[in-house]
């Protein structure tokens, strides 16, 4: 078995534990925010979409990539048996993120007021709200730091079971209690931060134990060295990271302080189908990350080059479809959320579509770029397209309204994928494009895309159009997927498969 193949078996394994994880994350987000967008008023509703977004910008900040420096270092120090480099970092990282968690808690806390009326939410209930959030900062950093260690030492079972699966299944079950008992907005933001509260601390323990397994016992002495280098790599990455983050959630504060709140509320629930078509993408840059690291290390360019075109083209197997579908049957989508959401969000829900797809097609550049120690080209491609995505939203949102922040958001996302695609080639002489992304494209079109948008033409939004379209160009999808196998070596995926013996 030729190197390329034994990585994508393990990246295949890893993927679909991965996968599953986010799956169940993903639907269960999903779920929280109809269950808002049905018990609560649009205002209400963009409230707390609003205060969440803030929140999730927060914590990226909080969070200064640390994740990703770990993913890069703690490996390599485990494997040259440097120990004490990498207890080193693990101290060092732990105490930066619970320092700076503070700091962010006071500050939200005692700005709540000032910022609740530059973001357009009334006194009440955005005060309160934003505390609520303020409140859970520390922990739920802490928590994000814990699972991000453990992924570091290659163990993705702590983030699946913990972040993924517990974490989403509990929030759902207490945003659906708290939206059943008829609760105010306050209570709703307890229930929506509580489950990362509570399960910060078994992914502290988690840590530990996985820490145990991968390390000797032995003191933590000084090893400046490594925080220095730690660091090095990790600062740029800190600001792209908190600038990806930032062009995602933005848009729903902007929406929020130039138009409304309800406004946000259309525009969260119109482009809640984006985080599923990721999942996959991110399941599958979670478990490559390590693979690129060590086919870098040892210098094996040509399997390198065929693993990052395969997962490019794994990328638009999962996600293209789900894009296409949401695309083209976008007023059956948005009539889950409620009256009043379809005849707004279809022209967002379409920009965003084409954004992702362009993104999916440009393949996972950033994650190689980063395992490739190119920080500073991400951090460049991130800081470009939080300006196009900011001038944007401030220049058309109040023109053309949430539609405006779709373009903006599609001309960042188009930026950033560009970038990264013509980074990859020059410095690294990688092309995420292939005849096996080509095939996976044209059968996703062919599958999807041409009868979705013919239905649309006709007027045949309904629901059982919607399932007559999953059906028929589902089968036949499969049957483009089984006929060519070999060239997007879907033959990797035997290895989820018990051995026989």
């Amino acid at each position: 078995m030729s190197v390329a193949s034994r990585q994508l078996e393990r990246i295949a394994r890893g993927g679909t534990a991965s996968l599953a994880g986010a799956g169940v994350a993903a639907a269960a987000n999903f779920a929280v925010v109809v269950v808002i967008t049905q018990f609560y008023s649009k205002t209400d509703a963009g409230v707390i979409f609003s205060v969440t977004s803030l929140f999730l910008i927060v914590l990226a900040l909080v969070g200064l990539g640390i994740d990703t420096g770990l993913g890069r270092f703690l490996l390599r120090h485990v494997a040259e048996q440097r120990w004490n480099w990498a207890r080193a970092c693990l101290r060092n990282t732990a105490f930066v993120t619970l320092w700076v968690s503070l700091v962010a808690t006071v500050a939200l806390w005692w700005g709540a007021a000032p910022l609740a009326g530059a973001l357009g939410l009334p006194a009440d209930p955005g005060v309160p709200a934003i505390r609520v959030f303020a409140a859970a900062i520390v922990w739920t950093a802490l928590g994000n730091w814990a699972l991000g260690a453990s992924r570091a030492f290659a163990n993705i079972r702590q983030t699946v079971v913990i972040d993924k699966v517990a974490r989403s299944l509990l929030q759902l079950a207490m945003v659906a209690a708290c939206a059943w008992a008829a609760l105010d907005v306050t209570a709703l933001s307890v229930a929506w931060v509580a489950p990362a509260v509570l399960l910060a601390p078994v992914a502290v323990l988690g840590l530990t134990r996985v820490v145990r397994r991968a390390m000797p016992p032995g003191p933590v002495d000084p090893a400046p060295g490594a925080v220095r280098e730690f660091w090095r790599f990790t600062a740029p990455r800190s600001i792209a990271q908190v600038a990806q983050l930032i062009v995602q959630r933005l848009d729903i504060i902007l929406i929020g302080a130039l138009l409304s709140p309800a406004a946000a509320a259309v525009y969260t629930a119109a482009t809640r189908f984006v985080p599923l078509g990721q999942l996959g993408a991110q399941a599958i840059a979670q478990v490559a990350q390590p693979r690129f690291t060590h086919l870098l290390a040892t210098k094996e360019g040509s399997a390198l080059a065929q693993v990052f075109r395969i997962t490019t083209a794994w990328n638009i197997i999962i996600a293209w479809p789900l894009y296409l579908v949401a695309a083209t049957m976008a007023p059956v989508y948005l009539r889950i959320f409620g009256p009043g959401f379809e005849s707004e969000g279809v022209a967002v829900v379409a920009v965003m579509a084409l954004a992702m797809m362009v993104g999916v097609a440009s393949g996972p550049v950033d994650t190689i770029l980063l395992m490739a120690g190119r920080s500073w080209l991400s951090l460049s491609n991130a800081l470009v397209a939080l300006t196009v995505d900011v001038i944007g939203c401030v220049l058309l949102i109040p023109t053309i309204g949430i539609l405006g922040a779709a373009v903006a958001w599609c001309a960042s996302v188009t930026a950033k994928s560009v970038l990264g695609y013509i980074q990859a080639r020059r410095h690294l002489g990688l092309d995420p494009l292939s005849r096996a992304s080509a095939i996976s494209a044209m059968a996703a079109l062919t599958c999807f895309g041409v009868p979705g948008l013919v239905l649309a033409l006709l007027g045949m939004t309904t629901g059982w159009a919607l399932l007559g379209l999953l059906v028929v160009g589902g089968g036949c999808y499969a049957a483009l997927m089984w006929r060519y196998r070999g060239d997007l070596h879907l033959g990797a995926l035997r290895s989820l498969l018990p051995r026989r013996g």
